[in-house]
């Protein structure tokens, strides 16, 4: 079960760092997603 616990926390992990690099980059790029949200 100790494994099956550290995978889910790397799981977290990975998606805790992808949200953080999308939130980023739509920060970055809000100019363009607001464009193409237009078309």
């Amino acid at each position: 079960m100790a494994d099956a616990e550290s995978d889910a926390d790397a799981v977290d992990r990975k998606r805790e760092r992808a949200v953080r690099f999308a939130n980023t980059y739509i920060d970055e790029h809000y100019e363009l997603f607001e464009t193409l949200a237009q078309e």
